[in-house]
């Protein structure tokens, strides 16, 4: 089975739906993401998730997860610990990265069933 392509779209509608709106209620943050050559950005706004196309130049986390996106936004990979490991490169704070993974998560999905 081919590898799923990621898009500018794809990457949007993963941070849309894993968006914490009541985690987000006093946030005030711009994210930068860098996935397989795709580039979004995020501002959050006090519980508002407003989602654009490409990189901006006031971006106060830039985010290059590397293979571990999902795998950060499900809590199966501690943000901190990818970081020491290299899985995850940031620019900006590190505790930002922190807020990125309490502010966008997903449910742990059921593993695959036995047919």
């Amino acid at each position: 089975m081919p590898e799923p392509v990621l898009t500018e779209e794809s990457v949007m509608a993963l941070l849309r739906v894993s968006f914490r709106a009541g985690e987000a209620r006093k946030a005030q943050l711009c994210l930068e993401v860098h996935v397989d050559g795709v580039v979004v950005h995020a501002v959050v706004d006090r519980g508002r998730l407003d989602l654009y196309r490409g990189p901006t130049s006031d971006a106060d986390l830039v985010i290059e997860p590397g293979q571990v996106l999902r795998s950060l936004l499900t809590g199966e990979v501690d943000p901190t610990v990818a970081l020491v490991r290299g899985q995850v490169a940031i620019t900006g704070a590190p505790e930002l990265l922190s807020w990125f993974v309490a502010l966008f998560h997903l449910p742990e999905l059921p593993g695959s069933v036995a047919a």
